[in-house]
């Protein structure tokens, strides 16, 4: 029985390496899209680092590497954030939605952007102000809202916290009214 599974293995291997070369040939994909295991199992054991000031270090030295894998920009945004680069945190958000990453864009809930995103709320509300503060926090607020379930409180949280603030930031009810309606409806 383990030769078949074996003998599968090998097959679904020879079919994989087929399509990356038809990616590679026919869809024109470059080779710096393409990340082997050993790139990924790297990138996990160092993003898993305690200490955020070698994590940048190491996000910052391998940006070019990475600059196509969504859980980059995602790990890069919280990174950032920790180490206290809030522009930079901002650049790695917007970076990730310029991906339009990965399958969980459009076809189900993407819970690791959603756990990211108030490190955005918090960032821009340490370093933007006005318009660009209001923009960037409705369209956090509203994504992490799009993509937390009724039972992730602390992501509902984060977005009504958004709305406050933007309630703060402009006295305009409709934002208090947003933030009570996610904390009303908050847990289902």
């Amino acid at each position: 029985m383990w030769i078949d599974e074996c003998i599968s293995f090998v097959e679904k291997r020879k079919e994989l390496l087929a399509y990356r070369k038809y990616l590679r040939t026919e869809c024109a994909i470059p080779d710096e899209m393409f990340l082997d295991s050993e790139m990924i199992t790297g990138f996990q054991n160092k993003i898993k680092n305690d200490n955020a000031e070698q994590r940048w270090l190491y996000l910052d030295d391998h940006k070019e590497d990475f600059e196509s894998y969504g859980d980059y920009w995602l790990a890069r945004a919280k990174c950032a954030y920790e180490v206290g680069k809030c522009d930079e945190c901002l650049k790695a958000i917007d970076a990730y939605d310029k991906l339009g990453s990965g399958i969980f864009y459009q076809t189900r809930k993407d819970k690791g952007y959603a756990e990211v995103l108030p490190y955005g709320i918090a960032a821009a509300s340490r370093i933007k102000a006005g318009s660009e503060l209001i923009f960037r926090l409705t369209s956090y607020a509203a994504k992490i809202l799009d993509n937390c379930d009724d039972d992730d409180w602390y992501l509902q949280y984060a977005a009504a916290t958004a709305y406050i603030s933007m309630y703060g930031e402009t006295n305009e009810k409709e934002y208090l009214e947003d933030a009570y309606r996610v904390t009303k409806t908050n847990g289902g």
